[in-house]
């Protein structure tokens, strides 16, 4: 999980940073947390790799809470918003934005709650349905380690059958790519559609996914380059 602070109040993001990493701590969940002491710099992490939640401060002096949520809307993957702020009175101007939350710095006891609910609100996974013989087979996209095309047909290969005969059905990859249209999935290969949070290795020549048994996917010099920026997404950096 990704979650940006922005406040320009450098203790506040400090030790608000700090209260949120316990929290998580404490239900065995590890977060990537960065600090951002203003919203341009909120929009540049934004840009190098997406998050999941945002905790933005309102009161800014040079863009505030409300000028950057309206820039985070335009985005196509859209963070779930939690405003931060001293100024109860902007609570109702901040609904325009459809906040997940909003957390006054004068009730900072009411976190549990909030990471808890945030949580929940994250775990809930979506679904790949398709019929199959007749049948309408639901597969959680968390479980999903990679799409394979063969022939007219697609296999699923999940984590919970990885050794095991993948379901089948007639389809083209670009269909369940347009299908899909998942920030977690990248197309590494003409018949390669794999599940970024699966990835352990990369090289220019393939991809290794983890699984019970490590699997290697080939990957195609045309699709190298977002291949490389999904693996470095879903490590937090883009870094190499």
């Amino acid at each position: 999980m990704r979650i940006l602070l922005c406040d320009d109040n450098e203790a506040f993001l400090y030790h608000f940073g700090r209260a949120i990493m316990t929290e998580f701590a404490q239900r065995e969940i590890t977060v990537d947390l960065r600090r951002c002491d203003g919203g341009a710099r909120l929009l540049e992490e934004i840009d190098r790799s997406p998050a999941d939640v945002v905790f933005l401060d309102i009161d800014m002096p040079e863009a505030n809470g409300f000028t950057i949520a309206a820039q985070l809307s335009c985005r196509p993957q859209k963070p779930l918003l939690i405003f931060t702020t001293s100024m109860e009175d902007l609570v109702f101007d901040s609904f325009q934005f459809q906040p997940f939350w909003f957390l006054r710095k004068n009730h900072l006891e009411e976190l549990p709650v909030v990471i808890d609910k945030l949580i929940a609100a994250l775990q809930r996974t979506p679904e790949f349905a398709i019929t199959i013989d007749g049948i309408i087979r639901h597969f959680l996209l968390k479980d999903i380690l990679y799409f394979e095309s063969k022939g007219h047909y697609i296999l699923i290969h999940t984590a919970v059958n990885a050794e095991g005969k993948p379901p089948c059905f007639r389809a083209k990859l670009d269909e369940i790519a347009a299908q899909l249209d998942s920030p977690a999935f990248v197309r590494c290969h003409n018949s390669y559609y794999v599940n970024c949070h699966y990835m352990k290795r990369l090289d220019k020549q393939n991809v290794t996914l983890r699984a019970k048994k490590e699997i290697t996917i080939p990957v195609s010099r045309s699709r190298w380059k977002d291949t490389q920026d999904a693996f470095f997404r879903s490590k937090g950096s883009l870094k190499k």
